[in-house]
């Protein structure tokens, strides 16, 4: 294996080839051979949040508005329990927190605002989980499994996906 790159997704992409397609089918321990996969598995993770992928980025950030939605933890969304208060974040007060109050509409910047939904996200099930009623938690939960269980495709290799019972 020669890697002439500098580009990370270019150079684990070129030790990913060189192990699937050189070094496993040579591994004849079956123990040996999982861990190489499991390696394989891990470069094909690397390589995927190492490349930048608008659309994938613009994913997940619908994926996390309709969660936040569902959950009313966006600013978006309409109603009294819309978003989460800069009262319920402890230190959002202290110079350079950044807990933008329920009715903001978002830096403009994807990346910036996936991260402040799901801080945004993460609040309301600390919240809901310490104080929500019954139903209030049964629809929360509802409401993550179906995200997670999306997610979890998005994020899984393809080569690993084929195992997956979903």
């Amino acid at each position: 294996m020669t890697v002439y790159a500098t580009n990370l997704t270019q150079v684990l992409t070129t030790v990913r080839t060189s192990l699937a397609e050189r070094v496993c089918p040579a591994v004849t321990d079956p123990a040996a051979s999982l861990e190489l996969r499991m390696i394989i598995e891990q470069i094909d993770n690397l390589i995927g949040r190492t490349a930048w992928d608008p659309a994938k980025v613009q994913n997940a950030c619908e994926l996390t508005d309709q969660l936040a939605d569902r959950l009313r933890a966006n600013p978006s969304t309409p109603g009294p329990a819309s978003g989460v208060r800069k009262s319920d974040v402890p230190g959002a007060d202290a110079p350079g927190a950044n807990v933008p109050a329920a009715d903001d509409p978002g830096s403009g910047d994807p990346v910036e605002d996936l991260v402040q939904r799901r801080r945004n996200v993460a609040q309301r099930l600390r919240t809901t989980y310490a104080d929500g009623d019954a139903a209030d938690l049964a629809a929360t939960v509802a409401a993550v499994a179906e995200f997670s269980s999306t997610d979890i495709r998005d994020q899984i290799s393809a080569g690993m996906r084929r195992a997956l019972p979903f």
